[in-house]
């Protein structure tokens, strides 16, 4: 696999040397639309275009059921889904509630 990447300066550390460092970051090269996938996946597995989007709907679909639900959903050899959060730090257990969580997302990890 390609990877195509550029090198970026990042300041790197919290305290007051602000330390500065170069870092490689994944460049894309755009996007797949989703109409576009499903006919690439229709020529490639030789299936109707109208089944292929079905198909990935209901997976799609059965995707976020699962995860808003709080599981991890392992795709075979492709990888794994999981829910994650990122929530404000507090200074006291007690103080940690629903409210300190300002982000939902969607954690995906590659399968070798």
């Amino acid at each position: 696999m390609a990877l195509n990447y550029e090198v970026k300066k990042r300041v790197f550390g919290f305290d007051e040397t602000k330390t500065e460092k170069y870092v490689a970051q994944m460049k894309t090269l755009g996007v797949v639309g989703f109409k576009d996938l499903c006919d690439e996946v229709s020529k490639i597995g030789m299936a109707p275009r109208g089944v292929v989007k079905l198909v990935l709907d209901g997976l799609i679909d059965t995707l976020n059921m699962n995860i808003n639900k709080g599981f991890s959903v392992q795709l075979g050899e492709f990888g794994c889904f999981r829910p994650g959060i990122n929530a404000k730090s507090q200074e006291k257990q007690e103080d940690v509630t629903a409210s300190t969580i300002y982000r939902r997302k969607i954690i995906f990890t590659p399968g070798f």
